[in-house]
């Protein structure tokens, strides 16, 4: 179990490192337990403890720099890259418009043979 002092010490990375370690020592420890090889279960509280310890001094910590890369076209997409033309909406079909005129004309008789 990390002391807050040794978590002070910690950077960002390692702190994101330590975190990926506890949470894969927790889940074989879980596997163990289910298998029935893990008798202590008191070992869980304490990685979870830990675990949300150095997240919550990783969040206290200001945010990190993010480098601003500046694009560049490379030779691949200056030589394989074409712009395709946008495609035109299909026109509605004949079909659809078809179908709709029967259901209407069916409805209507339908109605005229009720009266």
């Amino acid at each position: 179990m990390l002391t807050w002092e040794e978590i002070k010490k910690m950077d960002r990375a390692a702190i994101e490192k330590k975190v990926g370690e506890l949470k894969k020592e927790y889940f074989e420890k879980k596997q163990k337990l289910l298998r029935g090889e893990q008798k202590d279960i008191s070992e869980f509280k304490k990685l979870k403890k830990t675990v949300a310890r150095l997240l919550t001094f990783a969040a206290a910590l200001p945010p990190m720099e993010i480098k601003k890369i500046e694009a560049t076209v490379t030779q691949t997409e200056e030589k394989g890259k074409k712009s395709k033309p946008a495609k035109e909406p299909k026109p509605e079909t004949k079909k659809t418009e078809k179908k709709a005129v029967k259901k209407t004309e069916k409805k209507i008789v339908k109605k005229e043979k009720r009266k």
